[in-house]
């Protein structure tokens, strides 16, 4: 599926603290709903590239210029392009389901309506249902009322109460995309486990709301409809339930030297399958890599050797980036991914190796 434009601008006010929070509600991701792509329809800009936010006085310049009002002239187009004409005019909010965004509305003509009046005749024209929040508008079919229960409400640490963003994603983009991009905007770690961040976001624009409620919001875009949260001041972990992992997967603990333990607590940023190079723009695959693959560029940014078992090279891991953590840290995100819970590492003389428990 082709992903729209991306932009991220945030503005963020961070509170430390030491406690973590962690629910084990059932997740699952609603079924697809394949449609076929309209032809002639422009194709979206190419967004495998992303910059860090504009400036806070820069983002508020961007706001100022908005109208809050919407105009959409009479034509033939698809509702994904629809809610993006809405973003991009009167800065949102509104979030719509993925699955449903090739979807032809003709003779859509909106005049200097508000956000609300436009969303309602999108909504009407493509057979939605509008559920209105404080913060955004949600936009899906019947069939998927579920969605409207997801909430990360208590479950993020104290770290992010205070932070808020501006972020706007288009419709098919791996959510392990979006949480790296939100991530490296935000200067933190954002990580979903393989159930989580296979799903694809729907088209959604969001305009200064909370980091708790534009994850909330992207989630219901690609229709999970249940998650388990792992949250401390050094990460945000979103996994299915099935998902057994502990939050450690270091093994033989017990015979760890002092060094080996400096070596596991020293300070990491990371980001796969490729570096990020000071002065560089940020580029990213959007596929999973190979286990294998990606042992050497691992290796480099933690600063140690890294080895797997031949069994494990295949192993899929998604893109994602780690912001100032520990280097054990950055290594149990990266098997907490996986959803068996059957691997671990473990640190041999001068290097570390990912194995079968």
């Amino acid at each position: 599926m082709v992903f729209r434009f991306i932009s991220l601008l945030s503005a963020s006010c961070l509170l430390i603290a030491a406690c973590a929070s962690d629910s084990t509600a059932d997740a699952t991701t609603a079924p697809a709903t394949a449609e076929a792509a309209i032809p002639g329809v422009a194709s979206p800009a190419d967004a495998n590239e992303v910059f860090r936010p504009a400036t806070a006085a820069e983002s508020s310049k961007n706001k100022t210029a908005k109208s809050d009002r919407v105009t959409i002239e009479a034509s033939v187009e698809t509702l994904g392009n629809l809610v993006r004409a809405v973003g991009e005019q009167a800065g949102g909010n509104v979030v719509l389901m993925s699955g449903v965004e090739s979807r032809v509305l003709t003779g859509i003509d909106i005049k200097r309506r508000s956000v609300a009046d436009s969303v309602a005749i999108l909504a009407a024209g493509g057979g939605l249902t509008v559920n209105e929040n404080a913060e955004y508008f949600f936009l899906f079919p019947d069939g998927y009322e579920q969605l409207l229960s997801v909430s990360l409400a208590g479950r993020l640490d104290a770290r992010y109460a205070n932070v808020t963003t501006d972020a706007a994603f288009g419709s098919g983009l791996p959510l392990f995309s979006v949480f790296m991009w939100m991530g490296y905007a935000l200067d933190m770690t954002i990580i979903g486990d393989h159930s989580i961040s296979d799903a694809h976001s729907g088209e959604l624009a969001l305009k200064q709301v909370s980091l708790e409620t534009a994850l909330e919001a992207v989630l219901k875009s690609a229709r999970v409809v249940s998650l388990a949260t792992d949250s401390t001041p050094e990460f945000i972990f979103l996994a299915a339930p099935a998902n057994k992992n502990p939050s450690s997967l270091l093994l033989e603990e017990a015979s760890l030297t002092d060094a080996q333990r400096d070596v596991l607590d020293k300070q990491v940023s990371l980001a796969l399958p490729r570096p990020l190079r000071t002065g560089q723009r940020m580029e990213m695959s959007m596929q999973p890599s190979k286990l294998g693959d990606i042992l050497p560029t691992l290796s480099e940014q933690l600063g140690i050797t890294v080895v797997a078992e031949k069994g494990l090279l295949e192993f899929p891991v998604n893109p994602f980036y780690v912001h100032k953590a520990r280097l054990g840290t950055a290594m149990d995100l990266l098997l907490r991914q996986w959803l068996e819970a059957n691997y671990g590492y473990q640190l041999v003389k001068d290097r570390i190796v990912i194995r079968r428990k």
